[in-house]
Formats: structure tokens, C-alpha cells, sequence
């Protein structure tokens, strides 16, 4: 990493963040980034959001409209700009691909410092969007591989999330990770859910293996409750929920759509297992699964996809089970191995728990957060 000189956090006092794609109190951005950078600076989030403005943990958050369909996002970029023109920001920190081009327009309108948050590898995650023509995948593959190699040179600093990621740039990046935050779980709650899933609910994401690892389930008489918790693909909604209803495990399977992170973690304290069942896709394959380490840091085992760099955390730490994602019989196997097992489960959960205090939390990540700002 550079060298960090000294008091350079006094040079910089307002902070602008933006988002035209994520909702305000998304995990990485508001409650990690954001009000971890108010411990040390003025920052203004500007999000999606239900509201025009509230102040939450020092952070200032500046709702922006929300959004249903991708073509509403051109309205929410235009007010994005409007506001960074009559803004007196030191720093201008922004999280989606499609901001790119303001990001461009700040460094050579406005003269300041800009940074790019890379969520994933987005040029992988375009070859896997199903709803996008073979043909026009190829050639936004190649497009956003050049606009990404060249916006390294243009901004000041950008923000990789996986050390993966780091192979497709000339310079060196850096990489903070989305590791949980630690939080003090005192609470014991009743076990309602036999499992959940947290996060984005997609094709790509397993979404139809677990449905069909319940059904195995419960055709053994099993009485499975797997809470579903995320935001659910638009393209596939009713085929999910017609799915579901098929199988006739509608007492089942129950999806709850995106919920407030605290809420969401109220569900996982309520779940006796983790599910981080993903398909293979090349960028998962490489991937942080966030929500293995939020499920590591309330004490449950997870189920997780059997890729090498998965495997050898689970294995390492001993907090669960890899199984192939792509085979539901294997995820209702080791779902019932789990449940069967009651203190080997409870151990496998202490396991994670301990990793998670010792290594994987934000607290290492933060460190980093701060460095790269006083760099800057």
C-alpha cells in the first residue's frame, strides 16, 4: 500500500456518497462505509430512499427517488449531478458502474477527488444476465472492460471487494472487504426457521435448488421452514412464487422480499441454519459470500457452495457443510444432516462465531477505509 502521510485527515472535510442503483441502508454503503468515515469526516449519502432527508448515526442521508425499473434511473443520475454541482464536497465516493460517467464529469468540471466502490467483478456478472441477448453480452463485456480500465486512471482511487478482482487492473487497489459488522448477540431467540437464505433472490443465486431441497424435504415428512430474505428478482418473481405453490410447500418456503439489515438479522437469529447455496457462475466462484460470515457471526453452521475458496473457510474454520449447489438432493441432505445433529451443529456455530471475532469482521476493514482516505 502507499504511504500514509501524516494529518492528512484534516485536509478533507465533506464526504458527497452516492448511489443510483442501491437503496440508502444498504449494508456495505450506509451502515459500513458511511458511518464508519462519520467517525472522522462530514459525509452526505445520497440514496434511494422513502424520505428526503434524515441524519442517522452522524451520517446525513439526502433521500433520492426510488426506483422500479432500470429506465427510472436516468431521472435519479440527472438529480444526482444537479446536487454534485451545487455541492461544496471534498470527496465525491460513488458505488455503481452506471455512475462512471459522473464520476468522469466531477473530475474535470469540478476538479475534485473522486473514488469508485466496486461492488464485484461487474464485466463477469454482465456474461451471466440471461435477459440480455448472447451477442450484446460480448459486446458489454468488452465496452465496460474498457471504461473500467480506463476510469483507474482517471479517478483517484478505486475500491476492490475481493483480492480476485485485483488480477484485472495494471494498478494496485484497495481491496476491503465485506466482512460483518461485530455486534453483541446476547439475545437468544426461539428457533422458528429450520433454515434461511439472506440476500438477492435470483436464478443464478440457487433460488430453484432450494425450493426443490424443501420439497425433498418435506416428502420425507419433514415439517421445513426456510425463510427467504432479499430482494427478488422482477424477471422471475412469479415463477418463484408458482414454483413454490407447484410443489405445494407454500407453509414451506416463505419469501419475505428486502427488509431493513437489522430486521433481516432478527430473521437470521431466529434460524437454526445459513444457506450460501450459489450456482457456478465464474464471479461467484471467486466471490465474498457476505452472508457466510453473517451467519457465522450469530452462531449458526451454513450450507455453502462447494468452490475452493468456500470449501477451504468452512473447512478451516469447521462452521458447516459444502455441498454441489446445483444439486438439490445435496442441499436437502446436508439440511437434514444439521437438524438431525443438534450438538455437532451447535459446535459447527460457536466454530464461525470465534472466526468471525478474531478475523473476519469490519473492524480490519475499517482500518483499511481510513488509510485509504488519509492516502488520498
Amino acid at each position: 500500500m502507499k504511504s500514509m502521510p501524516e494529518n492528512n485527515s484534516r485536509m478533507i472535510n465533506k464526504i458527497f456518497m452516492f448511489s443510483s442503483v442501491h437503496r440508502w441502508d444498504d449494508t456495505r454503503i450506509f451502515h459500513k462505509e458511511a458511518i464508519s468515515l462519520a467517525k472522522r469526516y462530514t459525509i452526505e449519502l445520497h440514496a434511494p430512499a422513502d424520505f428526503t432527508f434524515r441524519e442517522l448515526n452522524n451520517v446525513k442521508v439526502v433521500g433520492l427517488p426510488l426506483w422500479e425499473k432500470v429506465s427510472d434511473r436516468k431521472e435519479i443520475r440527472k438529480e444526482i449531478w444537479d446536487r454534485i454541482k451545487k455541492s461544496d464536497a471534498d470527496i465525491f465516493h460513488f458505488h455503481d458502474p452506471e455512475l462512471i460517467w459522473i464520476g468522469i464529469k466531477i473530475k474535470f468540471f469540478k476538479k475534485k477527488k473522486v473514488i469508485y466502490d466496486v461492488h464485484e467483478n461487474y464485466s463477469e456478472t454482465i456474461k451471466t444476465k440471461y435477459w440480455i441477448p448472447t451477442s450484446a453480452r460480448y459486446i458489454s463485456f468488452i465496452l465496460y472492460r474498457m471504461i473500467e480500465v480506463i476510469s483507474e486512471y482517471i479517478f483517484d482511487e478505486l475500491i476492490l471487494v475481493i483480492d480476485d478482482h485485483q488480477r484485472y487492473f495494471r494498478k494496485e487497489h484497495f481491496i476491503i472487504k465485506n466482512f460483518p459488522i461485530l455486534m453483541h448477540n446476547d439475545k437468544k431467540e426461539q428457533k422458528i426457521y429450520d433454515a434461511i437464505y439472506l440476500g438477492s433472490v435470483s436464478k443464478e443465486r440457487g433460488i430453484f435448488e432450494i425450493i426443490s431441497a424443501a420439497q425433498l424435504l418435506v416428502q420425507k415428512n419433514l415439517n421445513i421452514k426456510i425463510a427467504i430474505i432479499g430482494p427478488i428478482d422482477s424477471e422471475i418473481h412469479s415463477d418463484i412464487v408458482k414454483n413454490i405453490r407447484d410443489k405445494q410447500i407454500d407453509n414451506n418456503v416463505i419469501l419475505y422480499g428486502e427488509m431493513e439489515f437489522r430486521q433481516a438479522l432478527d430473521y437470521v437469529n431466529k434460524s437454526k441454519i445459513g444457506l450460501v447455496t450459489l450456482l457456478p457462475h465464474k464471479n461467484y466462484l471467486v466471490s465474498i459470500a457476505t452472508k457466510m460470515y453473517e451467519y457465522m457471526a450469530f452462531q449458526i453452521p451454513i450450507i455453502a457452495s462447494d468452490f475452493p475458496s468456500w470449501r477451504k473457510i468452512v473447512s478451516d474454520t469447521n462452521c458447516g457443510i459444502c455441498v454441489n449447489s446445483k444439486n438439490p438432493l445435496e442441499i436437502a441432505n446436508a439440511i437434514q444432516y444439521l437438524l438431525d445433529n443438534e450438538e455437532k451443529s451447535k459446535q459447527m456455530g460457536m466454530n464461525g462465531y470465534y472466526a468471525v471475532m478474531h478475523k473476519y469482521n469490519w473492524l480490519n476493514e475499517e482500518k483499511k477505509l481510513f488509510e485509504l482516505y488519509d492516502n488520498i
